[in-house]
């Protein structure tokens, strides 16, 4: 942690903009929570409804969430 002071205090633009890429990794991780809700969302659903006109299209819209707030995830790891 001491080297990190330090080099704030060498050259803050640097250790900011690290600091800046943890913080919209974690935001995107959290983020990633909300996919995953809505497909336990939508199971529960299913168990107490059962079938419903909506179920297939639903599901395929949150599967697809699912994989594109993932990749973007990931995208944003690689990038950042």
């Amino acid at each position: 942690m001491n080297s990190f002071l330090a080099q704030l205090i060498q050259d803050p633009t640097t250790a900011l903009l690290i600091v800046f890429k943890v913080l919209i990794l974690i935001i995107l991780a959290i983020y990633l929570a909300f996919p995953i809700l809505a497909i336990r969302q939508l199971k529960a659903m299913e168990r107490i409804m059962g079938f419903y006109i909506f179920d297939l299209p639903l599901r395929i819209f949150a599967w697809i969430y699912l994989a594109v707030s993932v990749f973007i995830f990931f995208l944003a790891a690689v990038i950042l």
